[in-house]
């Protein structure tokens, strides 16, 4: 805003008043790709003035320490450095937010920035502001309050228009304007569900373990078929892991399905579930345990290496079967049994 002020007792009258911004040369421009690196062909600096260390982010560039002419070329956010060449932190997130301690801005550097270099996942009352301005259509700001905390606004511009009348029949209208404030704490969950039940609005209204298992749903729907089960191959690498594979069977046997539900009544199901646990003991262990208990000279026995070498293949058999049992390529051949 601009405005005359007169702190003086005496009346002072202002007349032809002007405001003017004089402009002054452009010292340097940086344009950033996501992660931090300079776009060399459309950033520029002037030769004379000083050289800007506050950069990207507003974060101090360390570079030129050394006395052959480069630096550590990371950025100091406080916490830690930044490396933009790799888009990484140098050391380890004290805050252990992703599967990597090392990854910076949660590798969604348009999304936000980390301020400290400490914690860049937002709290819950500024997801719930993002998600609000997506729905309505509003303008979404975030700034810190008096308190020093993250605050959000989202200004909804669609209300209604108020017209008025001068006593000279000028008329002017008036935009109202609504604005929703998110304070740290806070939670708008009835706000957000009153636009919409998204799948967005209930990951904004979650955090921690509930925004976990959420994202978790999500990726387990979106990996399974329209009937609700798992793709056929993902089926058969579970089913290679003796720690599955092995009670998979076992629930085959007595309960006539395997532990994705589906229907394993049929003859072949059940013979492949029996020969699975075998397998999972271990041909090598049952045809050659010869080989294995008599000693060392025994090992150079032709007929008790060619034991060991067909438990070897059996394995090797049941585990190609089961696989493509479990990846649904023999089904034709599984008719289910009726119930006693």
């Amino acid at each position: 805003y601009v405005y005359t002020s007169n702190e003086t007792q005496q009346d002072v009258f202002f007349d032809n008043v002007t405001v003017a911004l004089a402009g002054t040369p452009v010292l340097e421009e940086t344009h950033y790709y996501p992660f931090g690196l300079t776009m060399a062909g459309l950033s520029e600096k002037q030769v004379i003035g000083k050289f800007n260390n506050f950069k990207f982010n507003g974060k101090e560039l360390q570079t030129g320490e050394f006395t052959s002419g480069p630096g550590l070329e990371m950025y100091d956010y406080g916490a830690r450095f930044y490396d933009v060449q790799v888009g990484r932190w140098n050391v380890y997130d004290p805050k252990l937010q992703y599967a990597s301690p090392y990854v910076a801005m949660g590798n969604r550097p348009i999304n936000g920035i980390d301020f400290d270099g400490k914690y860049f996942w937002e709290k819950k009352h500024i997801r719930q502001a993002r998600q609000y301005a997506r729905q309505i259509g509003g303008e979404f700001h975030k700034y810190k309050g008096s308190d020093g905390k993250n605050w959000a606004s989202v200004q909804d511009k669609s209300g209604y228009i108020t017209t008025h009348t001068d006593v000279d029949g000028n008329t002017s209208q008036v935009h109202n304007v609504t604005t929703q404030v998110f304070r740290p704490g806070s939670d708008r969950s009835a706000l957000l569900l009153g636009t919409g039940n998204s799948t967005s609005t209930y990951l904004a209204n979650s955090s921690g373990l509930a925004y976990v298992k959420i994202v978790t749903m999500l990726v387990d729907d979106a990996a399974r078929g329209k009937d609700g089960q798992l793709p056929g191959l993902v089926k058969a690498v579970a089913g290679a892991n003796p720690l599955f594979g092995i009670p998979n069977s076992i629930n085959v046997l007595y309960h006539k399905k395997d532990l994705f539900g589906m229907d394993a009544s049929s003859k072949l199901d059940q013979t492949l579930a029996k020969i699975n646990i075998v397998s999972g003991i271990g041909f090598g262990r049952i045809l050659g345990a010869g080989a294995k208990g008599i000693g060392a000279a025994a090992t150079y026995s032709s007929g008790l290496e060619a034991t060991a070498t067909a438990a070897k293949v059996l394995d090797w058999t049941n585990y190609i079967v089961q696989g493509t049992s479990d990846a649904g390529w023999l089904d034709y051949f599984k008719t289910p049994q009726p119930e006693n």
